[in-house]
C-alpha cells in the first residue's frame, strides 16, 4: 500500500490509537504509514516516552 492510499482511514485509526495512550506511558513504534500518522499525534500527549 502506498503512502497516499486510505489516508482518511489511517488518520482515523491514528486518532483512535492515541486516545488509548495516557501520559507517562511508554510507547514503541514500528515502521509503517499508519504508524507515521500515530507519531504525528503523539506530540499532544505529554509526558510520554517513545522508543
Amino acid at each position: 500500500m502506498r503512502v497516499g492510499d486510505c489516508t482518511v482511514e489511517k488518520k482515523a485509526i491514528a486518532k483512535a490509537v492515541t486516545q488509548l495512550i495516557q501520559p507517562r506511558e511508554i510507547v514503541a513504534l514500528d515502521a509503517g504509514t499508519t504508524t507515521t500518522e500515530v507519531a504525528k499525534l503523539l506530540v499532544n500527549i505529554q509526558p510520554l516516552t517513545i522508543s
